[in-house]
């Protein structure tokens, strides 16, 4: 059986599915090779390393989620938010990689404009639009990159800190963290709450 012809695209279709398998920090050509049953050094003919990472990652992004089209601003935003924040843990590495990397990410810029452009409804400035859109598309990010964390190192660390020393932090230690996956998720909600009241206030002042 003759085996499948090499080539950029069929690299990258196997780093998709190495990055969906394992996380984006797991994406080499190593992996990606081993993947299609070749050696590295033939597929980094066709690709380097970090073109292989932006390759994906330009995968995935295509199907990051956009603000829905119609609704009052508030909803669409609300909803535009905690989607991508599931899509993002649905994408372990991307969000870490989108902290870093956002304003070299094509399709980053596409969603922080569509987002600012959404708040043009409200009566802001061009730049309190740009200043707003940005911060919520940076908070998503940076609170999927938390989830990430406590998925991985769990809150059993600090539960234990705080019951060891509740004369430090009485009102942390009066409250129950609950499960490291739940935790993420109440933070994410309660934040996203403070956001739209924030921007809400802006919108009445401005």
């Amino acid at each position: 059986m003759a085996r499948a012809e090499l080539n950029r695209s069929r690299i990258v279709s196997a780093g998709v599915i190495v990055a969906g398998e394992l996380g984006l920090s797991a994406l080499s050509l190593r992996a990606v090779a081993r993947r299609i049953r070749t050696t590295e050094a033939r597929a980094q003919r066709f690709i380097s390393g970090t073109e292989l990472v932006e390759a994906v990652v330009g995968e995935m992004m295509a199907t990051m989620p956009s603000p829905p089209p119609r609704g009052h601003w508030p909803r669409r935003l609300r909803r535009w938010a905690t989607d991508t924040y599931q899509w993002l843990v649905d994408h372990p590495g991307l969000p870490r990689y989108l902290q870093v990397n956002r304003w070299d990410t094509l399709m980053a810029l596409d969603r922080c404009e569509e987002l600012a452009t959404v708040l043009g409804e409200v009566g802001l400035s061009e730049e309190d639009q740009v200043r707003a859109g940005t911060v919520l598309f940076d908070f998503v990010v940076a609170a999927a990159c938390a989830d990430e964390s406590c998925r991985v190192i769990g809150t059993e660390l600090a539960v234990e800190r705080i019951a060891g020393s509740v004369d430090r932090w009485p009102l942390l230690g009066s409250q129950s963290l609950g499960s490291p996956v739940q935790w993420s998720v109440d933070k994410f909600e309660f934040g996203l709450d403070l956001m739209m009241t924030g921007i809400e206030v802006r919108c009445r002042t401005s």
